[in-house]
Order: structure tokens, then C-alpha cells, then sequence
């Protein structure tokens, strides 16, 4: 075997070993998770990649939009059926 075939194995293999991390990182940003953190468990633990894919995206995980009004005072979003604003504590005026 010659020093060229060492070079070229040892590249490929670092390279399989790093892939995983780097598809992690792309698909943690996807779906709105810490990339670096998923890129780093992944190149330790490839079958992180597999929980990764089936993990569903965290922006989902809030609560439903519609529900929320802007408060008339600081525009902060606060539930539509508020009295108080939980932020700048003006009172609600309902009509």
C-alpha cells in the first residue's frame, strides 16, 4: 500500500465520522434547535441523527396564535379574554 491510499483512507474515514455532525447541523437549524449542540451529540453518537429527524419542529410546540391579542398599551401578546396585562399591568378595557 502506498502513502497515497493511508492519505486517502484516513481522509474518508475522518470524513464519515464528521458527516453526521454536519447534516445534524443543518437539520437542528431546520427545525429551530441548538445546531451546535445537535452537530457536537451527533458526531459522538451517530444515531442521535435518527432522533434528530423524527424530533418534530420546536416552533410548533407554542401555543396556538389565535388566542393572543396585542395589549392596547405595551403590545405585548396577551390572552384575548385578559383583564390585566401580565406585563405592563394596565387594565383591559373590553367592549
Amino acid at each position: 500500500m502506498s502513502i497515497h491510499h493511508l492519505i486517502f483512507n484516513a481522509g474518508f474515514s475522518y470524513l464519515l465520522w464528521i458527516l453526521p455532525g454536519i447534516i445534524a447541523a443543518f437539520v437542528a437549524h431546520s427545525k429551530h434547535r441548538s445546531a451546535l449542540g445537535w452537530s457536537f451529540l451527533c458526531v459522538i453518537f451517530p444515531f442521535a441523527l435518527i432522533i434528530l429527524l423524527l424530533m418534530g419542529d420546536k416552533c410548533c410546540d407554542r401555543p396556538e396564535e389565535s388566542i393572543y391579542a396585542p395589549c392596547p398599551y405595551c403590545k405585548e401578546p396577551i390572552r384575548k379574554d385578559a383583564v390585566l396585562c401580565r406585563f405592563c399591568r394596565m387594565t383591559i378595557q373590553r367592549p
